[in-house]
Formats: C-alpha cells, sequence, structure tokens
C-alpha cells in the first residue's frame, strides 16, 4: 500500500511533528514501502502545498493518507478531501491536545479551538502518540471510535562511554531539555534544586537547554535562581540545534528531568532510555510508561506532598550502586530496539493493512 505522508516540515523545526515527520520518511524508506511526502516546507511555498495535496488527493486510490498536526488548517484540508475521494484510508496523527496547551502556557486562540475540536470529533481515524492521549481526547472530546495508539521513536546514540564511578564522590548531574517553559515544569525543576540542595544537602548540578518563552526568560530564571540561592549550580544553555551533541550531553549526565505540567509525549523521556540515561518525569508525560519504575527511571506525582521526597531517594539509590546505573546503561539495547523508527514505521504498516 502506498503512503502519503502530509505536515508542516521547515528546516528549522528540529522537534515536534516535524522531526517524526522526517524520520517517518527515513524510517518507511529502510523499510522499503511506497512514500509520497506532501510536505510544506522551505523549498514548497503554500500555494504549491495546496496545489499538491488537491491533486494528489482527487488522483490516488487506495492509499493510507496520514497527516499530522501542527496547526489545524493542512488538517481540516485533508479531511475536507477525504468527503471527496473516498477510495482512501485517512489518519490524522496527533501530536497534542491544544485546549489543555495553550490554557497553560497563556496563549489561546478560540479559531484553533473550534477547529481542534471539530477534528478530533469528526476525522476518521485518529492516531495517538501515548495512551493518555487516547484516554484524553475520549474525556475531552467524547470520541471512542477509530483511536489507535503508535509512539513516537527515537534512534538516538551517542559516543559517550559510561562512566563506571560511585556518584557520592562527585556532584550530581541532571540535564532538563525542556527550556524555561511553564509547561514543561521549570518551576519544579527550580524548587526541586533547591530542595535537594538545601534541604538534603546533596550536590548537584542541573544544566538546562531549550527556548525561553515570554515570561520565563534568561532574567527572569537568574531572579528566580538567586531568590533560591540556586544560582552558581543551575545553568541555562539556550536551544541546542545539534541533536547528536544534546545526545551526547544526556548521555553524559546522571539523571534527566522531565517534570511537565501536560506533554502528550515527551520524547526526551525515549531519548534518556534509549541512552541509558535514567529519567525523573512526572505521571503528565505520555511517554511516562515507558519508564521501569524505580530502575530506568521514576514517574512522580508533583501533586503529592512526597514528590520531591521520592525524587531525593530514588536518585540516593544511585549514590553507591554502580552497578545499578550500569544495569540501565546496558538495558538501553532493550529501549533502541522498541522505539526504533523502524518499528514505529512498522507499526505505522500494520494500521494500513488492517492488521491492527
Amino acid at each position: 500500500m502506498k503512503l502519503i505522508i502530509i505536515g508542516k516540515c521547515y528546516k528549522h523545526e528540529t522537534n515536534g511533528p516535524a522531526n517524526v515527520i522526517r524520520c517517518l520518511i527515513n524510517g518507511f524508506s529502510g523499510l522499503n514501502a511506497e512514500i509520497v511526502p506532501i510536505l510544506l516546507n522551505d523549498e514548497c511555498s503554500k500555494m504549491q502545498f495546496l496545489i499538491k495535496v488537491i491533486n494528489t488527493l482527487l488522483r490516488e486510490k487506495n492509499c493510507m493518507v496520514n497527516v499530522h498536526t501542527s496547526g489545524f488548517l493542512i488538517p481540516f484540508l485533508v479531511w475536507l478531501m477525504s468527503n471527496i475521494n473516498h477510495k482512501n484510508k485517512y489518519y490524522l496523527t496527533v501530536h497534542g491536545i491544544y485546549e489543555i496547551e495553550s490554557a497553560l502556557s497563556g496563549i489561546s486562540s478560540r479559531k484553533y479551538i473550534v477547529l481542534e475540536r471539530f477534528l478530533y470529533r469528526r476525522f476518521s481515524n485518529i492516531i495517538c502518540v501515548s495512551l493518555m492521549l487516547k484516554n484524553d481526547i475520549k474525556q475531552i472530546f467524547g470520541r471512542n471510535r477509530q483511536l489507535f495508539v503508535i509512539p513516537n521513536g527515537s534512534d538516538a546514540e551517542s559516543r559517550q562511554l559510561f562512566e563506571n564511578t560511585a556518584i557520592n564522590h562527585r556532584v550530581v548531574k541532571l540535564i532538563s531539555l525542556g527550556g524555561l517553559k511553564y509547561r514543561k515544569g521549570i518551576i519544579e525543576s527550580l524548587q526541586l534544586i533547591a530542595y535537594l540542595t538545601k534541604k538534603k544537602r546533596l550536590q548537584v548540578s542541573l544544566s538546562i537547554y531549550g527556548a525561553e518563552e515570554k515570561n520565563h526568560n534568561k532574567a527572569w530564571l537568574d531572579s528566580e535562581t538567586q531568590k533560591l540561592g540556586i544560582d552558581q549550580i543551575v545553568q541555562y544553555l539556550g536551544a541546542e540545534f545539534d541533536k547528536q551533541k544534546l545526545y551526547d550531553c544526556i548521555a553524559a549526565s546522571d539523571f534527566q528531568l522531565c517534570l511537565s505540567k501536560y506533554d502528550t509525549f515527551n520524547v526526551a523521556i525515549a531519548e534518556s532510555l534509549v541512552l541509558g540515561c535514567p529519567c525523573i518525569c512526572t505521571n503528565q508525560c505520555g511517554a511516562a510508561y515507558l519508564v521501569k519504575q524505580n530502575e530506568s527511571g521514576l514517574a512522580v506525582d508533583l501533586s503529592s506532598a512526597n514528590a520531591f521526597d521520592d525524587i531525593y531517594c530514588y536518585i540516593c539509590s544511585f549514590l553507591n550502586d554502580t552497578s545499578k546505573r550500569r544495569q540501565i546503561y546496558e538495558e538501553k539495547a532493550y529501549y533502541q530496539k522498541k522505539l526504533s523508527w523502524e518499528e514505529v514505521c512498522r507499526s505505522y504498516l500494520q494500521l494500513a493493512e488492517g492488521k491492527v
């Protein structure tokens, strides 16, 4: 079966739906599948894109048409075409819930909320990137039919060698890829660092990668870290577009923090597991189900009064036990297979062939 992949995929978009689309295209190519990418990008103007989508979807038959959310106008166009040409199977891959995420960011568009509600209720088939997202779509939009779960993958690799030293003899290195975003839990991450250092007397450092946002920028971070007395151990390194450098930084860290208030997947969790770095995340991350609790990571409920203490105890379990960290490092082969894009693409093909 021919697969038509539709979405936005600009070069400057190194994460999110654009990166998923790139990885799917590469993964399908490795499986010798027949792929027709229709991408709004630096080489294709909006008018060229529009014409190509319409012409292709009018002409093609017996194809799997897969469109991705990164905005809702493109999925709405594909929905319109699905009502003209019924001889293809149409799937919308959902990467988030705008209604929730925009409320957390404080920037919301009524138009997008209406479009999202329409599409999530009307589109013929929906692919969710996590079970959490599937359940949220059921609850929020009242949809129970034709909902499928296929997680995002990660082919992350690192040149960083395993450091076989007890971490109680040095500073415990923490990393976060969520930038200074409120939804990604920047406030909770800073509070955790203050708790570990001030209350528990644990020597830690935190390196933060990722973008700023309007109310949470570098000036705000400097002010907050000074108030908490952690300005000397928190380093903000901004947005890093070299993926390999990020992978090496994750692999060189002792733990990764993914303390999101809401994330339908959070690929940083998958990357952490694939690279053999223990991941401390919240139960509001869709990818939290991948974590082996108290082993390859820890998923916490930040509304619990004991959340920070649970994290402290989890970190302490590694302080003198080098075998535990090595076990996680060695288990990365399991996650590399489970979360490879090749496996993800096989799931898409099975869905197209009616085997799911």
